[in-house]
């Protein structure tokens, strides 16, 4: 983790006099909660989120810089409005300054946010109680997102290495974490059976792009980032911070999805969601992949 060590503490001061100073928000409310995340402070008052992002380049992720982490903002709110437009509400300038900040006040920029609405934890999809009719909705939304969703126009520089390109930076990563000698062993197996899994099914791969089926996704669709909301089914905090990690082949943005029900043991739920998700969209070519993509 890389970051600016007096912009972290020039945050963290911001930070800090926002929680002081709830009326610094405008919303009459005279407590503010806070929960830090590796990459975010998540400020939450009365019926709003105020998510500002820690000035941070991680290789994967650059916010480094404040015009960056008012890009980053704008493009969570265009992505996420797409299946969340009552949960996202719109970008929010931080002015004045350190000592005396002001949503939406005058002076300087301080800092950007993100406006969100505040939701229920109970009601995320890890936590809730599924059931059939509730994943028949779900594989319809998802159906009709990736309907609705932007298609690449051309191959990835780099074709089907690009593709599997992240893959093999979690081989990378893994390894670097000094794992016990027999965690590695396993490792190399499967690393071994991607490499030759891509090398089978790259024509494929390609064929899908020209097909338009590589679209620009969620990119991180589980349990934990699905919530009931408003009487609808919510996707939230889809991937914003790079593009290579949302566009992604249409089945393997619901494969992670299907693996997260699997690893809970509801193996009846993910052959349902699955099922009715084909019968959706008719993209029975594409189960050759679904295997390359669950693991």
């Amino acid at each position: 983790m890389t970051g600016d060590l007096r912009d972290l503490a020039r945050q963290n001061q911001l930070v800090a006099q926002l929680l002081a100073h709830p009326e610094c928000f405008g919303h009459g409310i005279e407590r503010v909660e806070h929960i830090e995340t590796h990459i975010s402070h998540l400020l939450l008052i009365g019926d709003f989120v105020y998510k500002i992002k820690k000035p941070l380049n991680l290789g994967f992720l650059d916010y480094s810089t404040l015009q960056r982490r008012q890009f980053c903002c704008a493009e969570e709110l265009r992505l996420n409005q797409r299946f969340a437009p009552q949960l996202y509400k719109g970008v929010v300038e931080i002015r004045g300054s350190l000592e005396q900040p002001e949503i939406g006040g005058q002076g300087e920029v301080q800092e950007f946010a993100l406006k969100m609405a505040r939701f229920r934890q109970q009601d995320l999809f890890d936590r809730l109680t599924l059931d059939p009719p509730l994943v028949e909705r779900l594989a319809l939304m998802i159906a009709d997102f990736h309907r609705r969703a932007g298609r690449a126009s051309e191959l990835p520089r780099g074709g089907v290495g690009k593709v599997i390109a992240p893959m093999m930076e979690n081989y990378r990563v893994i390894r670097e974490l000094r794992q016990p000698l027999l965690e590695i062993e396993r490792l190399n197996p499967l690393q071994n059976w991607t490499e030759d899994q891509a090398d089978q099914l790259g024509e494929l791969i390609e064929e899908r792009y020209l097909a338009g089926l590589v679209r620009e996704c969620h990119g991180d669709l589980h349990l934990g980032n699905i919530v009931f909301y408003q009487q609808r089914i919510t996707p939230f905090d889809g991937i914003e911070f790079n593009p290579d990690l949302r566009w992604i082949d249409t089945l393997s943005d619901i494969a992670f999805l299907l693996m997260d029900l699997q690893h809970r043991g509801l193996y009846a739920l993910s052959d349902q969601l699955l099922n009715r998700y084909l019968e959706e969209t008719g993209d029975y070519a594409g189960l050759a992949l679904l295997r390359f993509y669950l693991l």
